[in-house]
């Protein structure tokens, strides 16, 4: 027998001896029934010559492999032992067994399906119960009956979609969940979706898939959902769609689809990302989007209001996410601690923005959401870096008189295009004009911050070589100094091995203290606890940078807490906390913060080093090498 074969011969030796459908074992084993079929001779083959057991088949129950308990684990014990199945595998397909069930599955089932013993079955289990509950699904076990689930059918047909969120790989995919599902079953339901007229991006057509096979397969065992009459709204053109899809697979699946099926896959399609607007124009949904884009420019001082691509991307991207929050179909995205990591400052404008229009319009969006809408403002940034190319405002100092500043602002423009020369001055006028990024100085200028340079003021082809080194050295510097957090950071607003139980305490804690320095307003306190509340400000490697609204800042600043025991904050463990209580005047200040803050976070050993000191003035010091 080959490596299959014996896989189909553990699962029939099974200590439950339970009765197996035929799909059911296409579906243990990864194949076609067809497959199984064939498999099952060839194992009656085997017991014929060489066991007392033999296949038993009834009508309706299925296939039960027969004879005494000692020939069972004689069986057993001659058979090639398989290999444990990787935790990830094992995780999901238990979870998929129990939302499927019904009846309760002992642990000795499970501890046979995937060549393992009980202690871990019973870990997986607890993880698993964890998990379910975040869809309000209840794991339920009791003595000598075994484990079951009890949840609302919709609930289980969520929580069936998002199984790969139990895998702990980087980037689990579709396949988890329709390598569950018998091959011909997959191919056919794609075949059939493929030909709807609704162009679906490849990620809403993955979900749409796994939702159909879901829908098939509880439909088959008589778990239809049932939607009442009052709730039976959808748009003509996604019903009939739908309704088109089931009429080509009923013949193959052999099957009736209920019409509340009907209208529940109608749902999914309106839910659904599209690579094009249809009729997206409503009037609600473009005032969400000017909310959007207004609220954004006011907090960024970014123009987002006249950006046309932008506004079509979220038009075409914000009607699929109204339809899911409208009918309960939520979604999760795998990139978004990765977002949170990359795009902090973006990512909290965001959240605050959709505070407010949550306020406006009583529409509430999970952080899963919100990450794809980051993303949406931070193309919307790159294309005008792109169109503007962000240039390094500069001034020229030089002792020669207007005539020559003038003729060395032209050569620099001409072989810098990213420098914008502002001003051409004298030394003596310097303290008039702060504020810039570079000084370009024809003499020296030790008493000057600004980062300056000396040129001849022919700007000979040695100057230029040497501006561009200068340039670069300056660019990479940047990236591993923390001037500008230090400037917000006053020893005063240091808190060392803070011991708090819960990230709310934190947070309340530190705002409390720029209200009582009166740094804040009180509406500010409540306004960090609400922001935490809609989505943890984790940002990855044991930071958080927790904040409230920008218009309750009266004194900007940044309160610092280093926790006595690391914390759960979501989806992780923070040991450093800085509370941003920063105004938005200057936007390349404020972006330039949540740079050096998000570089932070990828330097593992300074966050370490920051946590564990025990004098404030070490925590400045540390970030002042």
């Amino acid at each position: 027998m080959n490596e299959r074969q014996i896989e189909l011969m553990h699962v029939l030796l099974s200590e439950d001896r339970e009765y197996f459908l035929v799909d059911r074992l296409a579906e243990l084993v990864q194949c076609s029934e067809k497959t199984v079929r064939n498999d099952l001779k060839i194992i009656d083959d085997f017991l014929k010559k060489h066991s007392s057991m033999h296949l038993h088949r009834r009508p309706g129950y299925g296939i039960y492999l027969q004879g005494s308990a000692k020939e069972r684990k004689r069986l057993l014990s001659h058979l090639p032992k398989h290999r444990e199945s990787p935790r990830e595998e094992r995780l999901i397909d238990t979870a998929y067994q129990l939302l499927i069930a019904d009846q309760p599955l002992t642990l000795q089932h499970f501890a046979d399906q995937h060549f393992t013993n009980k202690a871990t079955v019973k870990q997986d289990l607890e993880e698993i119960s964890a998990w379910l509950e975040t869809f309000h699904i209840t794991l339920i076990s009791k003595q000598r009956l075994g484990v079951y689930i009890e949840g609302e059918e919709t609930k289980k047909r969520s929580a069936l979609a998002h199984l790969p969120q139990l895998a702990t790989i980087e980037a689990p995919t579709h396949d988890s969940i329709t390598k569950l599902f018998p091959e011909h079953e997959v191919n056919l339901v794609r075949s059939a979706l493929r030909r709807s007229e609704i162009a679906f991006t490849d990620e809403s057509f993955d979900r749409l898939v796994i939702h159909i096979l879901i829908m098939i397969k509880r439909i088959k065992q008589n778990k239809s959902i049932n939607i009442p009459t009052e709730k039976h709204h959808f748009t003509e053109e996604e019903y009939k769609q739908a309704q088109r899809l089931i009429k080509e697979i009923e013949p193959a699946f052999a099957f009736h689809v209920p019409e509340s099926e009907t209208i529940y896959l109608a749902w999914h399609f309106m839910s659904g990302k599209k690579r094009e607007a249809h009729h997206l124009h409503s009037p609600e949904l473009q005032n969400i989007v000017k909310h959007l884009t207004s609220y954004m420019t006011d907090l960024t001082k970014v123009d987002f209001i006249n950006d046309h691509d932008l506004n079509e991307g979220l038009t075409i991207h914000l009607q699929p996410v109204l339809n899911r929050i409208t009918y309960k179909l939520p979604i999760s995205n795998p990139l978004l601690s990765e977002i949170k990591s990359m795009y902090p400052y973006m990512f909290s404008m965001v959240i605050l923005t959709l505070e407010s229009l949550e306020q406006n319009f009583s529409i509430t969006l999970p952080e899963d959401e919100a990450a794809y809408i980051v993303l949406h403002f931070q193309a919307a940034i790159e294309r005008k870096k792109r169109s503007l190319s962000e240039k390094k405002r500069a001034i020229i100092v030089c002792h020669l008189g207007i005539g020559m500043s003038n003729l060395l602002r032209s050569r620099i423009e001409r072989h810098f295009l990213d420098i914008q020369i502002e001003h051409c001055i004298g030394r003596s006028e310097i303290s008039k004009f702060p504020g810039y990024d570079l000084i370009i100085s024809t003499v020296d200028l030790p008493e000057v911050n600004t980062p300056n340079i000396v040129v001849s003021p022919l700007f000979h082809l040695e100057d230029q070589e040497r501006l561009r080194v200068f340039l670069q050295y300056n660019h990479n510097q940047n990236k591993t100094e923390y001037a500008t957090l230090l400037r917000f950071i006053d020893e005063n607003s240091i808190y060392l091995h803070v011991d708090k139980e819960h990230r709310y305490e934190v947070v309340e804690m530190l705002a409390n203290a720029f209200y009582d320095q009166g740094s804040v307003k009180k509406e500010y306190v409540q306004s960090a606890m609400m922001r935490e509340r809609m989505s943890p400000t984790s940002i990855g490697n044991g930071i958080a940078i927790p904040h409230g609204t920008p218009s309750a800042i009266q004194h900007p600043g940044i309160a610092v807490a280093t926790l006595k025991q690391p914390i759960e904050w979501g989806e992780e463990k923070v040991s450093l906390v800085f509370l941003m209580a920063v105004v938005n005047e200057d936007q390349k200040i404020i972006k330039q913060l949540f740079n050096e803050i998000s570089f932070l976070s990828e330097q593992t050993e300074l966050v370490q080093q920051l946590s564990k000191v025990s004098e404030k003035g070490d925590f400045l010091k540390i970030l002042s090498k």
